[in-house]
C-alpha cells in the first residue's frame, strides 16, 4: 500500500513538471515574440530580423531576411503596437532537414502598423536548453 501510495505522489509530481515546463516554455516564447517584433519591426531592420533568426531562416529559406523586411516594410509600415491577444503553442518535433528533435512555438501575435492591424502566426525554434528560453524566428508562416 505504501509503495502504490509513493507511486501516486512520484507520478503527480512528474506531471506536475511537465506542466510547469510546458507553462514556463509557453510564457518565456510568448515574451521573446513580443520583443522581437518591437525590435525587428519598429522600424523594420534586416539587421535586427538577422540576429533573431534561426540559422533555417537566414540560410534556407526561400526568402532572405531583407526580403522579408522589404516586402513587409512596403505592405504594412512599421510596427505601431502588439496587442494583448499573444499565444504561442509549444510542439515537439523534427524539420524536414535533419531527424534532429526541436522544440518549436507557434505564435499569433496582433500587431497595429501603420498601413494595416494585422494577424502574423510565426514559428520560434528553442535556441539551446528549455530553462534558458533562448528563442530564435524560424518562419513566418501566415499573415492575415
Amino acid at each position: 500500500m505504501k509503495f502504490f501510495a509513493f507511486l501516486a505522489v512520484v507520478v503527480i509530481i512528474y506531471a506536475g513538471s511537465l506542466f510547469y515546463r510546458a507553462y514556463h516554455s509557453e510564457n518565456a516564447a510568448k515574451e521573446y515574440i513580443e520583443a522581437a517584433l518591437l525590435d525587428i519591426a519598429k522600424p523594420w531592420s534586416s539587421g535586427r530580423l538577422e540576429s533573431n533568426a534561426s540559422e533555417w531562416l537566414r540560410e534556407k529559406s526561400r526568402l532572405r531576411p531583407a526580403e522579408i523586411v522589404d516586402m513587409a516594410s512596403h505592405d504594412y509600415g512599421d510596427l505601431v503596437e502588439i496587442s494583448d491577444l499573444t499565444s504561442c503553442n509549444i510542439q515537439r518535433g523534427t524539420d524536414k532537414y535533419s531527424q534532429t528533435m526541436h522544440t518549436y512555438a507557434v505564435c499569433e501575435v496582433t500587431g497595429r502598423f501603420e498601413k494595416s492591424t494585422r494577424k502574423l502566426t510565426i514559428r520560434l525554434i528553442e535556441d539551446g536548453d528549455w530553462k534558458n528560453g533562448s528563442w530564435k524566428i524560424n518562419d513566418f508562416m501566415a499573415v492575415n
